[in-house]
């Protein structure tokens, strides 16, 4: 017998298989009607999370950015530990300020988002490194000392040899993107 959150998660991951064809079709719009429609009904809060994110990353891509930033700050709302999900959710805020030009809103998120991975043993935050390194060759003393904690954690973490080039920040988060799982 199962448990009811299991034909929760069943319909969340044929929902998801669902939604990524009609956008593969380019039917962004019914996909997204259709996870307007499940997010909507009795869902447990990390599968809401999810969802709200997933709608949130086809809004992006579709342009509506101002939408996809509520739906993440939505699914931030019911993350609550330092986990991938919200590592991934900052990541993406940072990504869509940064898209809209918002500088400032984009470093605070990739900067949340950093502290998130500090937080997180499995997450590496390198793509984020990159991207706030790209956003502001120039770092702040605490963006910089940041970004080495946690290019340090991750080198460690991806069983790379040797030390990091800290002073390459953006070869550095490369490298740990690049090695093997």
């Amino acid at each position: 017998m199962s448990a009811p959150g299991d034909s929760v998660q069943i319909r969340w991951n044929k929902l998801q298989k669902q939604v990524a064809r009609l956008v593969a079709d380019g039917k962004t719009g019914e996909g997204i009607s259709l996870l307007d429609k499940f997010i909507t009904s009795r869902l447990n809060q990390r599968v809401k999370a999810e969802a709200l994110a997933f709608r949130a990353d086809f809004k992006a891509e579709s342009g509506k950015r101002r939408e996809a930033i509520a739906d993440y700050e939505a699914a931030l709302a019911l993350i609550s530990t330092p986990t991938y999900a919200r590592y991934t959710v900052e990541d993406a805020l940072g990504a869509v300020h940064e898209d809209l030009g918002e500088r400032a809103q984009a470093l605070e998120w990739y900067h949340q988002a950093l502290e998130t991975a500090l937080q997180d043993p499995g997450r590496t935050g390198a793509s984020t490194i990159r991207r706030l390194v790209q956003l502001d060759e120039a770092l702040s003393s605490v963006d910089r000392a940041l970004c080495e904690r946690v290019a340090l954690k991750a080198w460690k973490a991806a069983g790379l040899s040797g030390d990091p080039d800290l002073s390459n920040l953006a070869e550095t988060a490369d490298a740990i993107m690049q090695a093997p799982v």
